[in-house]
């Protein structure tokens, strides 16, 4: 479950807009753990294996040995803490610029990015090698489409015809995607959507809402390096656009005290982040532009 890399302070500093688009295609990508691993291009030549992570807030960051390869310059160090549910720890990033982003016919030009050791843990948790990630801010203004039973995904401008399905209200906070969900058939939640997030996770303060599960304890690693292993439950049931998924396994996490700059000093209080166990079922169609969420059929 890597978080963002740097505090949500500096995403301004990674405005990224799509100066180009060819027709939307779909992109095939591997779904280790059930999480979506796609192929990109750097100034035109050279391919990359990024994590699309809907919990980074900022938008394209790169490995520093791949950085390396490719021959990006290198800008400027900045001493940083890398903040996920785990923990932090302190790395030293450096600034970097891309001629041209590509991915599923969007291109991006001149893009400054972020540059981070690797992270050797998670690549052991995801069961495979990932180059970078692509956060929120690369995607903005963009309709994705994540087709999980087919293992492809779409990028494209809204404004084509209108989808199948349930659409919901679908919050963007400091590049947080928050949605309403319900726990036990209670009152809404607020919860963030992270595709890189492989356990769902629930506040302990719900715990009483949750029964025990066959496992103890559900291992989890994140982007700052940080691996833990928290209590193991089952959700009964979790209402999401308009659907219920029922016997949901999930970890509880103390969303009232997480490391301080996890979420930002606005965010509304958060009870869970929904993660691909349970996208990973689904069609989903994350339209940041318009800010719906919806649950489709699966695309032909």
């Amino acid at each position: 479950m890597p978080s963002a890399p740097l505090a949500s302070a500096l995403t301004a500093l990674l405005t990224a807009v799509p100066t180009a688009m060819a027709a939307p295609v779909w992109v095939s990508f591997d779904s280790p753990a059930g999480l979506v691993v796609f192929k990109a291009h750097i100034n035109g030549q050279f391919e990359v294996r990024l994590l699309l992570d809907t919990g980074d807030p900022t938008g394209l960051t790169l490995r520093e040995e791949v950085a390396r390869r490719i021959g990006l310059p290198r800008g400027p160090e900045v001493r940083r803490r890398a903040i996920g549910p785990v923990g932090s720890e302190r790395f030293t990033l450096h600034r970097s610029r891309v001629e041209t982003l590509e991915f599923g016919g969007i291109e991006i030009r001149d893009q400054a990015i972020w540059v981070v050791p690797g992270a050797p843990r998670f690549a052991e948790a995801l069961g495979t090698e990932v180059d970078g990630y692509l956060g929120v801010e690369a995607l903005r203004g963009l309709v994705v489409t994540l087709d999980y039973p087919a293992r492809r995904v779409k990028f494209e401008r809204p404004g084509g015809p209108a989808e199948d399905g349930l659409s919901y209200p679908l919050r963007i906070v400091e590049n947080r995607l928050l949605v309403e969900a319900t726990l036990g058939g209670g009152p809404p939640r607020t919860m963030i959507l992270d595709t890189a997030c492989a356990v769902t996770l629930v506040s302990t303060a719900d715990r009483r809402l949750t029964r025990p599960a066959p496992a103890r304890n559900a291992r989890i690693t994140d982007g700052a390096g940080g691996i833990a292993a928290l209590p193991a439950r089952a959700l009964p049931s979790l209402g999401l656009v308009g659907r219920v998924f029922v016997d949901l396994p999930v970890a509880l996490y103390d969303f009232s005290a997480p490391p301080p700059g996890l979420f930002p000093d606005h965010t509304p209080p958060i009870s869970g982040i929904v993660g691909s166990d349970v996208l990973s079922r689904q069609v989903v169609v994350l339209d940041l532009a318009s800010r719906r969420l919806m649950l489709g059929p699966p695309q032909r």
